[in-house]
């Protein structure tokens, strides 16, 4: 959530199209961006299951993102668009392009077989420039020991994190 802010922030302050000055077309992308950020958008499964490791890999957690994608292309794509707001690239669709990243690049989900308007809507995405250079940094990190070593950095955090809380 305060990503969002800061990048709303951040595209106010730039004149960004991606979140442009029309109070209504701001309406509109605030709309998108609740959809797919509501507590029911489980992608967070994905960032706790694989690449924290604090919850154990499961059936049940890919059905209830699965679940929630379903719902999310009732409700944002049920017909041939490619962006979440009329027919233009807005903050909500870096939103749900990050989101999905966290499925395609860290999770190994094939979007295509289930979701192909997902799969060609994150496809067109990461094509764009600015976008590609920093999932291309993603992947590229992905790659390190640091990345590869994360989930012993995470059980180290929490001990640490468990013992700072009882006082010790």
């Amino acid at each position: 959530a305060d990503s969002v802010v800061i990048s709303k922030y951040l595209c106010k302050k730039n004149g960004s199209k991606l979140y442009p000055e029309c109070a209504m077309k701001q309406a509109k992308i605030d709309e998108a961006i609740i959809d797919v950020t509501e507590p029911n958008f489980k992608f967070r499964y994905f960032s706790r299951a694989y690449l924290a490791g604090v919850i154990e890999k499961n059936d049940e957690g890919i059905r209830e993102c699965e679940q929630c994608l379903d719902r999310l292309v009732k409700l944002r794509f049920t017909a041939d668009n490619i962006y979440l707001v009329d027919d233009d690239l807005s903050l909500a669709d870096i939103v749900l392009a990050v989101s999905l990243s966290v499925y395609v690049e860290i999770g190994d989900y094939d979007l295509a077989k289930k979701y192909p308007n997902f799969d060609r809507f994150y496809k067109n995405i990461i094509q764009i420039p600015e976008y590609k250079v920093i999932n291309d940094r993603m992947k590229k990190f992905m790659e390190t020991e640091t990345y590869q070593n994360r989930f012993e950095t995470v059980r180290k955090w929490l001990e640490n994190s468990a013992r700072t809380f009882k006082g010790g």
